[in-house]
């Protein structure tokens, strides 16, 4: 697809690997400006990986930067990807460009279905490497200082699994799958605390 319109656009903007070097080849064959999106980059080998893959990821990082001289921009996410980044392409333009937040949203609170307005907030699908249950662990020793506190836990995937063991400490939580409705946004703005728990096994 990208073939068919590169000739016909002014900026290209691509992501990380896999989509980065056809981006950065067509925007060379059309003469057309490039920009990268870097969400996350970490130079650093995970030393639990395996030797394929830690030879994967140093080449990665070492095309990155031998290619960053032909972007014309690289628009990092966050000050640490920002910083980083700086580090590893010191020839090359970056600006950051923080994610917006429609503050409107928080004018507009809807929390009558949970049952406090204090709440523990953990987004993503429900797996073992999002660890959802350490959230529970963690509810059932907040509920200790913060009698009030409940916990809201937006993503999809069985609850099941999570139900029960909320049941074997006494506790509940509110799930919501449907992470699209307005009132998911509105009460993930409004969470008095919010937790995220990843099991990172390779980098």
């Amino acid at each position: 697809y990208l073939v068919k319109v590169a000739k016909d656009i002014d900026i290209i903007q691509t992501e990380s690997y896999p989509c980065f070097f056809p981006s950065l080849l067509l925007a060379k064959i059309y003469k057309k400006k490039i920009g990268w999106i870097i969400h996350d980059i970490n130079p650093e080998i995970n030393k639990q990986a395996s030797f394929l893959q830690r030879i994967f990821s140093k080449s990665i990082i070492n095309f990155y930067k031998y290619l960053a001289k032909y972007l014309d921009l690289i628009i990092t996410v966050s000050p640490k990807t920002y910083r980083v980044s700086k580090q590893l392409f010191p020839n090359t333009k970056i600006e950051m460009i923080l994610p917006p937040v429609n503050f409107s949203r928080l004018d507009n609170p809807s929390l009558s279905r949970l049952p406090s307005k204090k709440i523990l907030l953990t987004v993503g699908a429900i797996h073992p490497l999002k660890n959802q249950a350490l959230a529970i662990t963690s509810l059932s020793l907040l509920k200790k200082e913060i009698k009030s506190i409940s916990l809201l836990i937006v993503g999809g995937g069985d609850p099941s699994p999570l139900t029960k063991l909320a049941k074997h400490h006494n506790l509940s939580f509110t799930f919501s799958q449907d992470i699209n409705r307005v009132n998911d946004f509105d009460i993930i703005f409004k969470a008095n605390m919010r937790i995220l728990i990843v099991i990172i096994k390779y980098q």
